[in-house]
């Protein structure tokens, strides 16, 4: 059942089918060069990318498109099969769950990745696949990852993740207390080796105060930007990386350099010349943002 408020229904789809039909990416990456202009770190989003050629538009449009399947970071998925990995998967509400049921409630899957919080198990499996398996195929702890929009050009990819009436971020995965949403797109798109050679950006597009589907739902949504300011939240949400050593620094430095901040669907709608979009998902009503 769709909710009256989702956003991917009556913001996502219908702007950016617009944007695609009126042929204004340009316009559209002009906009996010000078409004994440303060969140730009290290002025690495240029507005001469605006001039770049599009290469492939990704997101869920209602006629057949669909958001990009981003696959997890090697990095992360070894991590994980770690002692250190495994630790802080045990304090998932995923983990909490599973051991809580009785084994013959258990499917195979499920069974199978409690074996391996067994230290003893564990060790036997990596000597197995050091011989012919593949554990990062059979044990997978992050799936893939979908961004709303993933935007390809020639120089980079920018992801970008919209929000409305949610009351908060999402900062956690199934096994994963500290897995930011943005950062993991931005960690997942960085590990791709299709966009190896590009700069790989993340942004939010979210309601503001003015929004009258905001309104009408009596919703107000709560976005703690700051947490994006604190190394620390970065550290925990990419744990597979070491901020002490000189690479594992670098690897975070790079996420955090690729994200942009935020801007509003009513600021994007006044930069393209304003867009129709449904009020809510049942009553038939559109307003014009």
């Amino acid at each position: 059942m769709i909710k009256l408020y989702n956003s991917s229904k009556i913001r996502v789809e219908p702007v950016f089918s617009h944007i695609k039909k009126e042929g204004q990416w340009k316009r559209f990456l002009m906009w996010v060069a000078a409004r994440t202009a303060t969140k730009n770190r290290q002025g690495l989003f240029k507005k001469s990318f605006a001039n770049d050629k599009v290469i492939n538009v990704c997101f869920s449009d209602g006629a057949g498109g669909r958001e990009l399947a981003i696959a997890p970071n090697p990095d992360l998925l070894r991590f994980l099969l770690s002692d250190s990995g495994m630790d802080l998967m045990m304090k998932s509400k995923m983990y909490k769950r599973l051991a809580k049921k009785s084994p013959e409630k258990l499917n195979k899957s499920e069974k199978a990745r409690l074996r391996l919080f067994d230290v003893a198990t564990r060790r036997e499996e990596l000597l197995r696949v050091n011989v012919g398996g593949d554990l990062l195929k059979e044990y997978i702890f992050e799936g893939l990852d979908y961004p709303d929009v993933t935007i390809i050009t020639d120089a980079i990819v920018l992801l970008i993740e919209g929000k409305l009436t949610e009351s908060h971020l999402t900062t956690h995965t199934s096994w994963l207390k500290t897995r930011d949403q943005m950062i993991r797109h931005l960690d997942s798109a960085m590990a791709c080796d299709s966009f190896r050679n590009k700069q790989v950006f993340g942004m939010y597009i979210v309601g503001d105060e003015n929004d009258k589907s905001i309104l009408k739902s009596g919703r107000k949504p709560y976005y703690e930007w700051g947490n994006y300011e604190q190394i620390e939240y970065w550290r925990a949400s990419l744990p597979q990386y070491d901020y002490n050593t000189p690479e594992g620094r670098d690897q975070i430095e790079k996420r955090r350099a690729g994200y942009l901040g935020f801007s509003t669907w009513n600021d994007l709608g006044n930069a393209l010349g304003k867009i129709e979009v449904p009020l809510d998902t049942a009553s038939g009503n559109v307003l014009t943002i």
